[in-house]
């Protein structure tokens, strides 16, 4: 018999949290899952934690490859998946005990595409975050694209744990293999593929924060990846004519586009910076020719027809206000 919910936790030198992680899934009130552990090339102890668990319980697959990157390994373990529904867990983060039968009895009891849950923030030994997420809901697509608008939504639109998705989803769809920031490419395809998405308001998730994460890096690959994936949400809402989330896409993509740019400014200036500096003005140029009806900030126009003299006014600006 197949599982009902395929648990998938991608593994890269993750040792010191993985048992908490693993401990977590094998706790669940629901029994009725099995568990990916994909080791991804870990140099330290991780692949023969996987072994160890994996020995004592017949749910636990897991597979050793050579390092490909999380996209590329989540894409692996979509495939080998056999659930009808479909989780993710990071290998340091954990699950409450009601999680995962929390999810799925909601995706069963809505007969929704997605469900979204609220969570732990987790800095270091202290939880942060303490949950934003008010009332239960069930929504149609266009309905949570409003939701979105009023909501803290791109935490939890822009995030890929704390939910929990039907396979059937990810038919035509995978993760863009060698980026990071693949939330934000992915989540936008998964979400025009739903007719329905439940929201619950149960904290289920634990998401440790670290201020080291890649994501968290200044890097020329971040910046370029995430704009990569925010350049893909404006072209594929376009080509959609996804008019009902057309404002939060432009809003947030104008708002990328200009931090990171400025990030840039505070570099020493090299060809390899420059280009992505033009390349980030022009995601702005594209989001204002294919997003029609869109309303913007006036600084975002500004920013986008000249970046240069954009930047020297805002100086000249910062320095008259510190003055006075």
């Amino acid at each position: 018999m197949n599982p009902k919910v395929s648990i998938i936790v991608p593994i890269y030198n993750a040792q010191e949290k993985l048992r908490r992680c693993i401990e977590s899934i094998l706790k669940q009130d629901f029994t009725n899952f099995e568990l990916l552990l994909l080791n991804d090339g870990s140099k330290d102890k991780s692949g023969e934690i996987c072994d160890e668990y994996a020995a004592k319980d017949s749910r636990i697959y897991v597979l050793h490859k050579e390092n490909s990157g999380v996209s590329d390994t989540r894409n692996q373990a979509i495939r080998l998946s056999r659930g009808e529904y479909i989780q993710f867990v990071d290998s340091d983060d954990w699950l409450t005990p009601d999680a995962t039968g929390l999810l799925a009895g909601t995706m069963e009891k809505q007969g929704c595409d997605l469900v979204i849950s609220d969570f732990y923030r987790v800095v270091g030994e202290r939880l942060a975050h303490k949950g934003d997420i008010q009332e239960d809901g069930l929504l149609t697509r266009k309905e949570f694209a409003s939701y979105m608008m009023e909501n803290p939504a791109d935490y939890y639109y822009g995030v890929l744990w704390n939910k929990l998705y039907k396979k059937k989803l990810f038919e035509n769809i995978r993760y863009p293999k060698g980026r990071i920031h693949e939330d934000e490419w992915i989540l936008h395809h998964l979400l025009w593929e739903c007719e329905k998405v439940a929201v619950i308001s149960e904290k289920l998730y634990f998401y440790t924060y670290r201020d080291d994460s890649i994501i968290g890096q200044f890097s020329i690959r971040n910046i370029e990846d995430g704009r990569y994936a925010y350049e893909d949400r404006v072209q594929f809402v376009a080509e959609k004519s996804w008019d009902a989330v057309k404002q939060i896409v432009a809003e947030n993509t104008c708002y990328y586009c200009l931090t990171n740019y400025e990030k840039l400014l505070e570099q020493k200036q090299s060809e390899e910076i420059v280009e992505l500096e033009n390349r980030l003005t022009s995601t702005i140029r594209l989001l204002i020719k294919r997003l029609n009806g869109v309303s913007l900030q006036k600084e975002y126009y500004k920013f986008a027809n000249n970046p240069q003299r954009f930047f020297r006014i805002r100086k000249i600006k910062r320095k008259l206000l510190v003055h006075d």
